[in-house]
């Protein structure tokens, strides 16, 4: 069942449900109300016949001074002297005329409300859709024209032979490539899982398995972490990409050693540290910070960075 069927189904038995309550105390409370009615009629008419007034009494009413009811009348009031009876399916006419005409009157306003609701939802999922289907293509255009580009150069690095410049060549285009094939398994796999939902996320983990996948290019990468588990209940692709980044850019930019250490604040937080030696490297554009800075505002995460003598980064989930 589509999304918007879901929510419409969702929101119809909710209101169901509220009509149903509120219905059902609203014709509790006429009933009383039509009861108490009917006893004070049948007060007035009583003390009428005392007076000897003859008064004509309504077709749902009658009076005896005998306990005996008519058939189909029901007793519902003992004045001392008189026996007033009220015809049985009275009370039961009035609620039933009320009660069909308030179910008319919320059906028509239920109807109305659901097809703007729906009319709405539909209208901005599908712009939604269509902005998220031309960012996969726009996605995954740019990841294949990267990799034509990957695939050219290896082609022109093989033409330059083993020249120190070929050499470097090589190194910042196997990062890249790195770098490329993460990019690559992760939009898959926001392609495949669409919702991706909180779990329980173990940070040891996630971040040992980001050191096995990079590769310190002649720098050093050095973790200090606990023994046991560090919990935290997340998106886990926000803070695999999280983590991914931040070491990344502690590589790109660090002259020999890349110090990650992991522990908990006093409240029991899961803490990352990252710090890292500058080295001579000019600095980026500053693009992959920003993204860090978004990924944390999403997890929920304190992230302070400060750039000294050492860049420190400090994540607290």
């Amino acid at each position: 069942m589509r999304f918007e069927y879901r929510i419409l189904l969702l929101l119809s038995l909710v209101i169901a449900c509220g009509f149903t309550f509120i219905n059902f105390l609203s014709l509790v409370y006429l009933r009383d109300a039509v009861e108490e009615q009917l006893r004070e009629e049948a007060r007035i008419y009583s003390k009428l016949l005392l007076y000897n007034r003859t008064e004509k009494l309504p077709e749902h009413m009658r009076i005896s001074e005998t306990p005996l009811p008519l058939k189909g009348y029901s007793l519902i009031l003992y004045t001392g002297k008189h026996y007033v009876f009220v015809r049985e399916d009275y009370v039961r006419n009035r609620l039933l005329g009320y009660a069909l005409s308030l179910f008319f009157w919320e059906a028509g306003l239920v109807i109305v409300l659901l097809s703007l609701f729906y009319l709405t939802l539909v209208r901005n999922l599908r712009t939604e859709r269509e902005l998220t289907d031309l960012l996969n293509v726009m996605l995954l255009s740019l990841t294949h024209r990267l990799g034509n580009f990957i695939a050219s150069q290896k082609v022109n690095l093989q033409l330059l032979g083993e020249s120190p410049p070929a050499r470097r060549l090589r190194l910042s285009l196997e990062d890249l490539e790195r770098s490329y094939h993460r990019t690559f398994n992760l939009l898959e796999t926001l392609r495949r899982e669409k919702n991706v939902r909180e779990e329980r996320v173990n940070v040891v983990e996630v971040v040992r398995s980001a050191f096995s996948t990079l590769e310190g290019d002649g720098r050093k990468l050095r973790l200090d972490a606990p023994s046991g588990e560090l919990f935290v209940r997340t998106n886990p692709v926000y803070i695999e990409l999280l983590v991914s980044l931040l070491l990344e850019n502690a590589l790109k930019y660090s002259k020999s050693l890349v110090h990650v250490k992991l522990c908990r604040t006093k409240e029991g937080k899961p803490l990352l540290l990252i710090r890292n030696d500058v080295g001579e490297r000019a600095g980026g554009s500053g693009t992959g910070l920003q993204i860090v800075r978004f990924i944390a505002q999403k997890l929920g995460a304190d992230l302070r960075i400060r750039v000294r003598r050492s860049f420190t980064v400090l994540v607290v989930f």
